[in-house]
This record gives C-alpha cells, sequence and structure tokens, in this order.
C-alpha cells in the first residue's frame, strides 16, 4: 500500500510501486524527447540534504513508469 501526500510518499515495507507519471509544463502535458532522462530520487526526509539520498531510480521515457520493487 502507498499514500502520496505532497512531496511525501509513505509506502508500506516489502510492497512494490508501480506509479504512472505525467509530466507538465507551463501548464501542458510535456512529452520527453528522445535522448531525455527522468531521475527519481529518495530521501528519508523532504529536508534531508542532497548527499543523504537513499534511492534514485531513472524512469524510462517510453513508459514513465516509476517503479520501487522490495
Amino acid at each position: 500500500m502507498h499514500l502520496i501526500n505532497g512531496t511525501d510518499i509513505t509506502l508500506t515495507r516489502g510492497d512494490s510501486l508501480f506509479l504512472q507519471l505525467k509530466l507538465v509544463k507551463n501548464g501542458e502535458e510535456y512529452i520527453p524527447e528522445e535522448g531525455s532522462s527522468i531521475r527519481f530520487a529518495m530521501k528519508a526526509k523532504y529536508t534531508d540534504s542532497d548527499d543523504k539520498v537513499v534511492l534514485v531510480k531513472q524512469i524510462p521515457i517510453d513508459t514513465l513508469i516509476l517503479e520501487i520493487e522490495p
């Protein structure tokens, strides 16, 4: 099970997350161009410094699905 509230994502330990992303730029849906890359980085707390990243995932531009497995 997962819960998304603003910048907070809560995921039950042992569960998987498959999240379809929708990108928006200037109020319009944005479709990434060939050669673009999308990276998801997670910290234990939003206020943690950037050197305290606990997970980094590349998100495929063809599916825009963030996958986090146990």
